[in-house]
């Protein structure tokens, strides 16, 4: 009997969860070349799955889309002669068959206090998460961090049912043999969702302003949505007098991103947790310096290669800042050169290789 797998791809927003929906297309590219038609993918992103079996998923709108997709999702699986299930994410999906679900972090569970106050629905996912993660088979946690966390979130779990598998990094980031060469006033780059508080751009906009580099240095921000400022933005932009060294990017392409990887002088990623932090990756494939955060996943990803920050201390970002920009260039050159390295570990076809050697234990399971 063939295994039949069915892609469950209800992830809500594909262009605001970048790294959530990177992954999950490495995981059904995987699937398609495994098993072919055998392979069920159920998703409203349209994309080429090759030969696999390709059901169109309505796009629900908004808040309902979980709700919506997942009974859908149940029905159609249930008619297919599944033997396994992986979701992309958590919601309503039921089935009796085995079933997979990839846990990213427990940022809501542990950091709650920058969630309730903005989306009521967070109770409903919170239990609906729990759920999820209760019911099913497998957790796959991206990064020895996170799954640490699902245990202290929820000591119940057995341990036993979670495996790790890190994320990969595109090839595309590891193809630049040469930095392309610049004219333009260096930078630093930030990448991610400004408008998250525990993203914590703010306080690295003060300690770019408190660093007095914003002479010699920009600070280029690629945010998935939102190009305009804050209040509170333009009131720290003000106050440090930094408004010309600022660049905001609004929904980057990937070939935008790339660019921007290969071209900064250093990737500043100050977040307060992260269930895996892929712009460190890919910044390091791209062969530039990364400065991050002490906290969470942030050292499991980025090892002895990035400098790293206390992500509450604006003194410390500003330390760190300082530290950078004065390194001689040999130094910086052996740590690029460490970077690309230690981004080769962490490949796509590891983590495929991995995720399909689960699906083929669970079927003589």
């Amino acid at each position: 009997m063939s295994l039949r797998i069915f892609l469950n791809d209800n992830l809500p927003e594909h262009r605001a969860q970048r790294g959530i929906a990177r992954y999950f297309d490495a995981i059904i590219d995987a699937a398609v070349a495994s098993f072919g038609a055998e392979a069920v993918v159920f998703s409203p992103n349209v994309r080429d799955h090759g030969n696999a079996t390709c059901i169109q998923a309505p796009r629900f709108p908004g808040s309902n889309f979980l709700r919506f997709h997942d009974r859908l999702a149940s029905f159609i699986a249930s008619r297919q002669n599944i033997n396994v299930i992986h979701s992309a994410y958590y919601g309503r999906f039921r089935s009796v068959k085995p079933t997979i679900i990839t846990v990213y972090d427990m940022i809501l569970e542990l950091l709650p206090q920058y969630f309730q106050k903005f989306d009521i629905s967070n109770p409903w996912f919170l239990a609906e998460k729990r759920r999820c993660m209760e019911q099913a088979d497998v957790l796959i946690a991206i990064s020895e961090s996170t799954a640490h966390d699902i245990i202290t979130c929820y000591p119940h779990i057995s341990p036993a049912k979670i495996i790790t598998i890190h994320l990969g990094v595109n090839e595309a980031f590891l193809t630049r043999t040469n930095r392309p060469v610049s004219t333009e006033k260096p930078f630093f780059l930030y990448v991610g969702n400004r408008f998250l508080p525990y993203k914590n751009f703010t306080r690295l906009l003060i300690a770019f302003g408190r660093s007095g580099l914003a002479q010699e240095f920009n600070l280029r921000i690629i945010s998935p949505k939102g190009n305009s400022l804050s209040a509170d933005e333009r009131q720290q932009i003000d106050q440090y007098h930094v408004q010309e060294s600022l660049h905001i990017v609004e929904d980057a392409s990937e070939e935008l991103l790339r660019t921007c990887y290969a071209t900064t002088y250093a990737l500043i990623y100050p977040s307060e947790y992260e269930g895996f932090g892929l712009p460190i990756l890919e910044a390091m494939a791209s062969g530039t310096l990364v400065a991050t955060s002490n906290v969470s996943s942030m050292p499991e990803v980025g090892g002895d290669v990035a400098y790293y920050f206390d992500p509450y201390s604006i003194e410390s970002m500003v330390d760190t800042l300082l530290r950078i920009t004065s390194l001689p260039t040999d130094e910086r050159a052996e740590r690029v050169a460490k970077g690309v390295a230690r981004a080769r570990a962490f490949t796509w076809n590891l983590c495929q290789q991995k995720t399909i050697e689960i699906y083929r234990r669970m079927e003589q399971a």
